[in-house]
């Protein structure tokens, strides 16, 4: 033990010598002691020779009254773990690496993801979610669920925070990603509606890939897309990276991704809108897109960029129904959760080192 109260008394030149030696040694040790020196002071870090045993030590930050576990020092091996709010760095990980395998949790108005056992969860039923409980740990926040059936989450602006800031009306095959905040306290990260068959008929080109053609006459799994119409598909692509200046609340049209038109031949037919939207920002937020039918917006969705170096993709893939036989036309537009002015981009990251991508809109005819 080299433990020491860092406090050289007054003595004659002996004394002082050995209490001197004694302070720079706990300095050299890291106060390597069995337990926190009996004097220690906010922002001292100490290393713990006996926990969890007596060849893997824990390294500790004390903070004026609690010990903040840094990582673990493994003597045999010679390696060093280290920490994230209590959870070594590799438990951490392994949820998002290899989140488990699928847990199945019935839905109920309070519905326990922490208790699951897995991060990776199939809810069943179609009973209305209020909660989703307050068993998951902040250290390990992250969950992934799947939806069997068709039920409805209700949003709470404090402990159900849902993406579009409404209620959301599931499907069986929709998935969501969630995020624990504490206190039972949760945010939707993503939610990525059912595909249909007729939802994989004619994706298009999304994230640069090559466009399905779809001919006259093509059907599948009973859907056909309609021959007479004129166009029965419509597509637009930006290919270039472009910056937006964007304020809360306030939508900015998405450049090369608007003029999407085209014609249903009767009022009951429907049009499949798919594509896909790689966004970066200089700050931490919500990204917001939302699909336009004419003047009236028909789809949302938004992504959170938690670090400005990172780009993420915004999907979109419904199935609207304009009920006219009138030309319609489709547009992408961009905003952001908070704040104004804020510098985001489309196909690229805020370095700019990330801009391969392209970003696309398409409308399909479907019966």
């Amino acid at each position: 033990m080299s433990q020491h109260d860092l406090v050289i008394d007054n003595a004659p030149g002996a004394s002082v010598r050995a209490d001197l030696n004694g302070a720079l040694q706990a300095l050299g040790s890291n106060s390597k002691g069995n337990a926190r020196p009996a004097t220690a002071y906010a922002g001292q870090t100490w290393l713990d020779d006996n926990t969890p045993s007596s060849s893997v030590w824990s390294l500790y930050l004390f903070d004026g009254s609690d010990d903040i576990k840094v990582g673990e020092f493994n003597t045999t091996t010679n390696n060093f773990m280290p920490f994230i709010n209590g959870v070594s760095l590799a438990s951490f990980l392994t949820a998002y690496v290899y989140p488990g395998a699928e847990a199945t949790l019935p839905a109920t108005a309070t519905t326990n993801l922490g208790g699951a056992g897995s991060y990776l969860v199939a809810i069943t039923g179609t009973t209305t979610i209020t909660s989703l409980g307050s068993g998951a740990n902040v250290a390990s926040p992250l969950y992934f669920t799947r939806f069997t059936g068709a039920l409805t989450l209700t949003h709470n602006a404090t402990s159900l925070i849902l993406i579009g800031g409404a209620n959301i009306t599931t499907a069986a095959g929709a998935t969501a990603t969630w995020l624990y905040l504490g206190s039972g306290n949760w945010r939707m990260l993503s939610y990525e509606p059912a595909l249909s068959a007729s939802k994989l008929l004619g994706v298009g080109s999304i994230g640069g890939k090559a466009a399905i053609s779809l001919g006259t006459g093509l059907s599948m799994s009973g859907t056909t897309l309609n021959a007479s119409a004129s166009p029965a598909s419509a597509s637009a692509t930006q290919p270039s990276p472009v910056t937006f200046s964007l304020t809360a609340g306030s939508f900015s049209d998405v450049t090369g991704l608007t003029g999407v038109a085209l014609s249903p031949v009767d009022v009951a037919q429907k049009v499949l809108v798919t594509g896909a939207l790689h966004v970066g920002s200089a700050s931490n937020v919500y990204v917001r897109v939302q699909i336009l039918r004419d003047a009236t917006v028909v789809y949302s969705a938004s992504q959170y960029i938690y670090n400005a170096a990172f780009a993420v993709s915004i999907p979109v893939s419904f199935t609207d129904a304009p009920a006219t036989t009138s030309a319609v036309t489709y547009k992408a537009q961009i905003s952001v959760s908070t704040g104004t002015s804020i510098t985001t981009y489309l196909n690229r990251d805020n370095a700019g080192t990330a801009e391969a991508f392209t970003s696309t809109l398409n409308a399909v005819l479907v019966s």
